[in-house]
């Protein structure tokens, strides 16, 4: 439930904006 309360949405969609970031720092660091 804190962990739930922290992230402020369903664990799914933490998981989808985890797996977004991970997408953005690997398409961001080979450009950099």
């Amino acid at each position: 439930k804190l962990f739930m309360r922290h992230v402020g949405c369903s664990p799914n969609d933490y998981r989808k904006q985890f797996k977004n970031s991970l997408v953005e720092q690997a398409y961001l660091l080979p450009n950099t």
